[in-house]
């Protein structure tokens, strides 16, 4: 093993096949891990080395949905209030989120990326995302949500839009009817 080589003693770990029976030393070169070896008992507080988590399931908004009281609550019932949360530089928003992840233990995040912030094109700002994702050191996966019907409710939008008063109408479709970008321009 060279200078660069770091070592550290667990109690427990969990590896690719799962549990390892024994205490068990990591060596660790430069950014990998170069083996895992059987050792004696170790000193100390005992750790337990495993794989890192995987949060399968984020949206990478700067704004929890848990503040407008969505949890638990069918989606219908507070998807519209995510129009009012307010856009926010991309890289911010992702920095932050995958820096709660990280917090958490996840090494890996599923972003279901339904709400473009808007401040550019969607390519360059799922770039930002992603620049967001390496800067903080998880991996990212997206699902980008892009859609050619439906944008306001299950069904055609002008009965609901022909029911609002002139000046909500005008509001709505600010807000909800953006055209979306076709998924033939990313293929």
């Amino acid at each position: 093993m060279n200078a660069t080589t770091r070592q550290i003693a667990c109690a427990h770990v969990i590896g690719p096949t799962g549990s390892m029976a024994g205490a068990q030393t990591i060596a660790i070169e430069g950014d990998r891990i170069a083996s895992v070896m059987p050792t004696a008992a170790t000193a100390g507080k005992p750790l337990l080395a495993l794989p890192a988590l995987v949060n399968a399931h984020d949206h990478g908004r700067a704004v929890r949905t848990s503040s407008i009281g969505a949890d638990a609550k069918p989606l219908e019932s507070w998807l519209h209030y995510l129009a009012l949360f307010p856009s926010v530089d991309p890289y911010l928003a992702a920095a932050m989120t995958f820096a709660n992840s990280a917090l958490g233990g996840a090494g890996t995040v599923m972003v279901h990326y339904t709400r473009a912030q808007g401040f550019t094109d969607l390519p360059t700002e799922t770039a930002e995302v992603a620049r967001a994702a390496r800067d903080v050191g998880v991996r990212a996966g997206f699902a980008v949500s892009m859609k050619d019907r439906n944008p306001l409710v299950y069904g055609p939008s002008e009965p609901v839009l022909a029911a609002l008063p002139q000046e909500l109408r005008g509001e709505i479709e600010t807000r909800f009817l953006r055209k979306p970008p076709s998924p033939h321009r990313f293929g």
